[in-house]
């Protein structure tokens, strides 16, 4: 498989945003997006995970900037990155 995955954790000190909040985000971004897919989901009230899909590692790598800028607008919205793994798709249930 070609795809390529990263995986984040995160932690909002006043709690995680609400589902309304989080899908405006995704709408807005939406346009402006390489990535395959972006899922976003609750852990507790305080953290959140993220798991997002690209065709493949250059796609990645295009992405990377402005995901990073992005990233520093949420930290001054009070989140902070705990964890990010980053790599090819070893296999992926809805295609086989």
């Amino acid at each position: 498989m070609a795809k390529y995955a990263v995986y984040t954790k995160w932690f909002w000190k006043d709690g995680v945003p609400e589902d309304t909040f989080v899908q405006d985000w995704l709408r807005g971004r939406k346009p402006n997006m390489i990535a395959e897919d972006t899922i976003l989901f609750r852990v507790e009230d305080n953290h959140h995970g993220s798991i997002t899909t690209y065709t493949n590692e250059s796609d990645f790598k295009k992405e990377r900037e402005s995901v990073l800028e992005e990233r520093k607008r949420n930290q001054e919205e009070g989140a902070q990155l705990i964890d990010e793994n980053v790599g090819p798709v070893m296999g992926q249930m809805s295609v086989l």
